[in-house]
């Protein structure tokens, strides 16, 4: 089947004209999702950076409940159309994948195994020895979530030996699906712990646990390039059957995504407002239980 493939540099334009580059970056996933399920564009994959680094959160976070602290401030800030909780971006890849529905399995645990076996062959050929971890969400491990998303375990995590090293969130955009997942190249969670109002007994037990349940592409193999990752993981989708057709934003997409970051990813009233279940205005539906970023 044939894919779109849209590398770092594709958006740069779109990018360079943006105060809050994380909003736009959003707003392009959105912006695809919205062309793809109108059929204007074929299943896409999609790497990108956060330059400068960015704090995203879930949809359905409650920004009042979250005890931001002083650090927060010194990073781009914008909420995601998908689930998940709080993610630092820094010195990781980002992707998104926009597919149509029918593509994967109703099932929404299997669409995530589906979407994401092609990150886990890339890691693989890479020399990472990366699965799918899958768990079952019970009440008392949903009690224990934190708003620190890379210290809570999730349904079909990326992991090696036992510890996440990467993370994904999904949402439905009218018959489209978008997928926004991240590879840990290297660990920063406790700059991310910082920029919460934590007690000394969480941030000692979110540490502790991050120890034990938190990898990185750094620590399992050294350093590397990140066009080396891209390739790596474009090649684990071409193993699932993808055949890749490097492309650019259509001006449909670049004008939607314009609009999105204006009325919607750059304003206070998304950013700042839970958003729980149906967005209406943008047909968004999101699944609350198996978001894992």
């Amino acid at each position: 089947m044939k894919w779109r493939l849209l590398k770092r540099e594709t958006c740069e334009g779109l990018l360079k004209e943006a105060k809050n580059k994380a909003a736009m970056q959003m707003a392009i996933d959105e912006a695809i999702a919205i062309a793809h399920s109108e059929r204007k564009v074929i299943n896409t994959l999609r790497f990108y950076t956060f330059n400068p680094a960015a704090i995203t959160i879930g949809v359905h976070q409650d920004i009042n409940k979250m005890r931001f602290a002083e650090p927060v401030k010194k990073y781009e800030f914008v909420r995601r159309a998908t689930g998940g909780t709080s993610v630092l971006h820094k010195d990781d890849l980002t992707y998104s994948i926009i597919v149509s529905k029918n593509y994967v399995p109703p099932k929404v645990t299997e669409a995530y195994k589906k979407l994401s076996t092609g990150i886990v062959k890339g890691l693989n050929l890479l020399g990472v020895k990366a699965e799918h971890r899958l768990i079952t969400l019970t009440p008392d491990r949903e009690r224990e979530r934190t708003e620190v998303c890379y210290a809570n375990k999730n349904q079909y995590d990326i992991v090696v030996n036992g510890k996440k090293i990467s993370g994904n969130a999904m949402c439905y955009i009218n018959n489209a699906v978008l997928q926004q997942g991240t590879i840990i190249i290297e660990d920063h969670i406790k700059e991310l712990i910082r920029c919460f109002r934590l007690g000394e007994e969480a941030r000692n037990k979110i540490i502790k646990e991050k120890k034990e349940s938190i990898t990185s592409i750094k620590a399992e193999i050294g350093d590397i390039f990140l066009e080396d990752l891209e390739e790596k993981i474009k090649k684990g989708f071409e193993q699932e059957g993808a055949v890749f057709i490097e492309g650019n934003l259509t001006d449909y997409e670049m004008k939607k995504a314009k609009d999105l970051y204006k009325t919607k990813y750059s304003t206070k009233q998304w950013n700042m407002n839970r958003n729980t279940g149906t967005d209406i205005k943008r047909n968004i539906k999101t699944n609350t239980r198996t978001d894992s970023h």
